[in-house]
């Protein structure tokens, strides 16, 4: 089953001419790459053709790049699984994709489990994997690596049920031609290797319209809900415009071409940006920190998610999400109305 998007911004695309139309359908190929390797279905064979299309394109249009290199020195430790059980979670998944090891370039845990800050019930698992040129030789390579992945991905509701992404994947193509609107370098810094190569070489390309996207993407989630009156009525969504809010320092610098780690971009944004008013994140921080969930998906034992057949797995994890996903906020819908309001006003800063 072709993806609209790989059907009607692909296909017909026999030459890519310019840099922006690469840096386009690098986009719109990270994409498909992204719902492919989440979802039992896809069209293999096409996407293993728009990745041969990118790389060959890349050579010919020479684009300008700057070369930078991160060394990962943080090499995940079994004793980790001792201080914490989602360690143990994240033990399984290197163990579990070691069986495709020649495929991965690198698997790296960013975020708060990697520098061992995370908040418990709040924070998410962050991952990248980065795929070697290799997985797109074959529709069976692909298809290996994707099935290996499939059930692991699962693992991440086990950590937090109201993850809004599973696993994050990148090409060594994408190192070629790098746009930090995938994650900053500074993440990379501060990463936990799981497998593969802790030394990476980035050619990292302009993004500058990227930037400039995102931004104005995460506006627009703000900007709708206020002017249909739609305010998040449980955890779930709630999560979600909380997450988007912590990340507007990071963009905001971002746009200004300054990149940071994300937990410094905190106080980074109120230096350079001096009158950045900064009271409802702080309100948003305070949430945070006392934030409860229901997470029944832990009582399921994570060996049992990643041997059963992934339809099944994938069913019975949905049914243990549900009541999470369904609990309603903390807050009162009138704070919840006021706080999202704020939450706009702080992205359309200096707008």
């Amino acid at each position: 089953m072709k993806t609209a998007a790989s059907s009607r911004n692909f296909s017909s695309q026999d030459q890519i001419k310019s840099v922006a139309e690469l840096n386009s359908l690098q986009l719109i190929f990270n994409t498909n790459l992204r719902i492919f390797m989440k979802s039992p279905d896809g069209d293999a064979p096409t996407l293993i053709k728009q990745y041969r299309q990118l790389r060959g394109a890349r050579l010919k249009l020479s684009p300008e790049l700057s070369v930078k290199t991160v060394s990962i020195s943080d090499i995940f430790d079994s004793g980790l699984a001792k201080k914490d059980f989602a360690y143990r979670i994240v033990r399984l998944m290197r163990d579990q994709a070691a069986s495709v090891h020649e495929f991965i370039h690198s698997f790296v845990v960013h975020g708060s489990y990697a520098t061992r800050d995370f908040i418990p019930m709040w924070s998410d698992l962050d991952t990248m994997i980065v795929l070697k040129d290799s997985v797109f030789d074959s529709v069976t390579n692909l298809q290996r690596v994707k099935k290996v992945f499939l059930k692991l991905g699962l693992l991440c509701y086990w950590i937090d049920p109201l993850a809004h992404h599973q696993l994050s994947f990148i090409t060594e193509f994408d190192l070629s031609y790098y746009p930090q609107s995938f994650l900053p370098l500074p993440s990379y810094e501060q990463a936990l290797l799981l497998l593969g190569t802790g030394q990476i070489h980035f050619d990292v390309r302009d993004d500058t319209s990227e930037q400039a996207a995102v931004f104005e993407k995460f506006t627009e989630h703000f900007r709708r809900k206020v002017k249909n009156g739609n305010w998040s009525r449980n955890q779930y969504d709630w999560k979600n415009d909380l997450a988007h809010t912590f990340l507007l320092p990071s963009l905001l610098l971002q746009t200004r071409g300054v990149y940071v780690y994300k937990r410094e971009s905190f106080l980074k944004v109120k230096q350079v940006l001096n009158d950045f008013d900064a009271r409802s994140l702080d309100q948003a921080t305070d949430i945070m920190r006392k934030w409860e969930v229901s997470n029944f998906v832990k009582y399921l034992p994570a060996r049992l998610i990643v041997s059963l057949p992934y339809w099944l797995s994938r069913i019975i994890v949905a049914i243990a999400r549900k009541p999470a996903l369904l609990k309603r906020p903390a807050q009162s819908l009138i704070e919840i109305e006021r706080l999202t309001r704020e939450f706009l006003h702080l992205y359309e800063y200096k707008k």
